[in-house]
């Protein structure tokens, strides 16, 4: 048990920052395959990353964590698998950050005018 604590700490928080939304995703749906329960650094590990994860690679991982097809979905893992409501709340927070920003983001795309200033920033 404590091999495998360590492995996910290392894998989910220490290294988070270099895994992809594949690698990631891989990882979120094998620790709710074997139940947060059963490590302790589980939900942690989780936390780490989620909160990793900004903007279209955010709404990627969930939609890929959606696409298996099974029990374990972003909403199970959120809303039933963490037991921390600290935890829960920080990503819940997240999420709705991320997202605020992404429909931010993409209305502004959207305008003719910002688009052109923009590009004039860019130069």
């Amino acid at each position: 048990r404590a091999a495998r604590s360590e492995l996910v700490e290392l894998l989910c928080t220490h290294r988070c920052e270099y895994l992809s939304v594949r690698a990631k995703t891989a990882l979120l749906h094998t620790l709710m395959v074997m139940r947060l329960s059963s490590c302790g650094s589980a939900e942690m590990a989780v936390e780490s990353l989620l909160l990793s994860s900004e903007g279209d690679e955010l709404s990627d991982l969930k939609c890929r964590l959606d696409g298996f097809g099974d029990i374990h979905s972003m909403h199970k893992l959120v809303f039933q698998d963490f037991t921390d409501h600290s935890i829960r709340d920080r990503v819940l927070n997240h999420i709705l950050h991320e997202g605020t920003a992404q429909v931010a983001h993409r209305a502004l795309m959207g305008s003719g005018h910002f688009r052109e200033l923009y590009q004039l920033g860019k130069r």
